[in-house]
């Protein structure tokens, strides 16, 4: 790129989370209620997701971001 510089950042990220009822969320009723279902033995369990990601800033020769993110959405609302 004339004039211009690139940064490149490599992330490695993991995420780790139990799965089990949220009595801060209003699961507690709800667990109970299925722990007494006949047949029905739900168990709480650990969840670990890893990903790797690449990311290039470009910058002009004022060091001006040349390449903008399109801003994440969910359905036609930006998250940011």
């Amino acid at each position: 790129m004339k004039g211009g510089e690139v940064y490149t950042f490599k992330y490695n990220l993991l995420w780790n989370d139990r799965i089990d009822p949220n009595v801060n969320q209003g699961d507690g009723p709800l667990a109970d209620f299925i722990k007494k279902m006949p047949g029905i033995n739900p168990v709480d369990y650990n969840i670990s997701i890893e990903w790797s990601q690449t990311v290039d800033i470009k910058l002009d020769s004022n060091k001006k971001n040349i390449q903008r993110p399109e801003p994440a959405r969910r359905g036609s609302q930006e998250i940011f």
